[in-house]
């Protein structure tokens, strides 16, 4: 009969064992499962599709203008809060080291003073210049210095970038 308990308590012991390798690998799995997440979270990178379409033939109008559209909500559109990673993403697109010092000047600016701008284009004033590489374009501008709006204007926006193949080069937007 005694022999029946200890056996049973033997069971018990080799069940209790496959349980804590279980239960240990689930948690050195939910570990490894976790630091992956973390490491994705603090290493995004951002990615622009542009879409493929009939209308817009590389170094077409179109195309032209659906670029000139994204730089100028990029470089003109902005608060405190966002400014950083508009300013990373205008960074992979701009090549001379100047430009980059620059628009780094401009965010810190920005920052500092707590500034936020918003431009709003007026539909059918893009305008194509061939020859300096530029799109035109008419708007009102707002820029708030903390919650006092200091500037509300209609402003001529040039924004300059160039397009090799299948690369776009940004290089600056003036306010005319």
């Amino acid at each position: 009969m005694a022999s029946k308990y200890i056996e049973l308590w033997e069971n018990l012991r080799e069940s209790n064992r496959v349980l804590i390798i279980v239960l240990f690998l689930s948690v050195l799995l939910n570990i490894a499962m976790l630091n992956g997440i973390f490491y994705l979270a603090t290493h995004k990178e951002v990615v622009i599709n542009m879409p493929p379409s009939g209308r817009l033939v590389v170094g077409g109008q179109g195309y032209i203008i659906m670029w000139a559209r994204f730089f100028v909500d990029m470089y003109s559109n902005f608060s405190p809060e966002t400014v950083d990673e508009r300013t990373k993403i205008l960074m992979s697109y701009i090549e001379e080291p100047q430009q980059k010092e620059n628009l780094l000047k401009e965010v810190d600016l920005a920052k500092k003073n707590r500034i936020t701008q918003v431009f709003i284009p007026y539909e059918g004033t893009w305008k194509i210049d061939y020859k300096t590489r530029s799109v035109e374009v008419k708007g009102r501008l707002k820029r708030w210095v903390g919650s006092e709006l200091v500037h509300d204007k209609m402003v001529k926006l040039k924004v300059y970038f160039r397009i090799l193949g299948d690369k776009v080069i940004f290089r600056g937007v003036e306010y005319v």
